[in-house]
């Protein structure tokens, strides 16, 4: 008689703790298909053509550019490209989709253009500093670290 008791406790303290772990995976699989949204989301948003509004430049605002500066961004391919104050530009990029993002092996054509050589020179250093994004009412904000550097609509 001891032993079936024996069986019996033991039989549902691992029904116990089966059911346990069933929760903790079943909450991990509902959080992975939340961050999974979040991500695709994150994506979709991304993978268009933004176009620069604003660039700082320590303390000052720059808002007039000499033409449209772009940046697409293909989350696909993790591909970025687009025209800057004077040259096209190429590369790719690595991001979380989150919150990260990081500009890589950015090349571009090589025109020099008297008005806006040191707009060209900022954008270029701005998007290698890059280090996270946010999306604000619909624009593109990039940062390095808490800083804004570039808001893009």
């Amino acid at each position: 008689m001891k032993s079936i008791k024996t069986i019996l406790m033991v039989v549902a303290v691992m029904g116990l703790f089966s059911t346990s772990y069933a929760c903790k995976r079943h909450k991990k699989n509902k959080k992975n298909k939340v961050e999974q949204t979040v991500t695709n989301n994150a994506k979709a948003t991304l993978n268009k053509g933004w176009k620069l509004m604003e660039m700082r430049d320590g303390a000052n605002s720059i808002k007039d550019f000499s033409r449209d500066v772009t940046l697409q961004l293909n989350t696909r391919e993790n591909g970025l490209n687009g025209r800057g104050p004077c040259n096209s530009y190429f590369g790719s990029f690595t991001s979380d989709y989150v919150s990260t993002f990081k500009a890589t092996n950015v090349g571009s054509t090589k025109m020099y253009c008297e008005e806006s050589m040191k707009n060209e020179d900022l954008f270029f250093a701005h998007l290698d500093q890059t280090t996270a994004f946010k999306i604000i009412n619909g624009k593109l904000n990039l940062y390095k670290g808490d800083q804004i550097l570039m808001v893009f609509e």
